[in-house]
């Protein structure tokens, strides 16, 4: 019917079954799928835009990765993976069933480390919380309830970065 060779299809299809970046159903805690992240350099494409992500994180799998896209205007609500987790959860129907959590659900303040709901916030290098905006920008981690309260501007970040400014000089 469509005048092809059935077995060069076949030999198309078993390749890229055994893509691994294509099979991946992990979602970064960025909010993109790990299909989305280059392999190589790890810079995350979700779709017309390059997302800041600086590491890659599996938080969760899921069977589809297709609602995990958006863009990030913040930490909490507005971030990509809880705006990624709420499309999916709308969508499709036996969602809550075939979520697979992978990530432990605690602070990743190395300070810290105190079990936490999952929180997506964006962060500068040293771990304090970012102001919303519509910057894509910051890394991402999963900080408690104590933790995301302190900010980048606080006296307890400029100590830090003065600390560390000294420890390198």
């Amino acid at each position: 019917m469509f005048g092809i060779d059935e077995e060069e299809v076949k030999s198309i299809n078993e390749a890229l079954a055994g893509n691994p970046r294509r099979n991946d159903r992990r979602i970064c805690v960025c909010g993109h799928s790990f299909s989305r992240h280059d392999l190589e350099t790890n810079v995350c494409n979700p779709v017309s835009f390059e997302c800041a992500c600086k590491r890659k994180h599996p938080i969760l799998e899921v069977k589809n990765t297709r609602y995990f896209i958006a863009r990030s205007i913040g930490s909490g609500e507005g971030h990509a993976l809880v705006r990624g987790y709420m499309a999916s959860k709308d969508a499709i129907k036996d969602f809550d069933q075939s979520v697979k959590w992978i990530a432990e659900l605690k602070c990743e303040n190395n300070k810290c480390g105190k079990p936490t709901k999952l929180y997506p916030v964006r962060t500068d290098e040293y771990g304090y919380r970012l102001y919303d905006s519509d910057d894509d920008r910051g890394i991402n981690a999963i900080l408690c309830e104590d933790c995301r309260a302190v900010y980048w501007d606080s006296d307890e970040a400029q100590a830090v970065r003065r600390a560390n400014i000294k420890a390198v000089n």
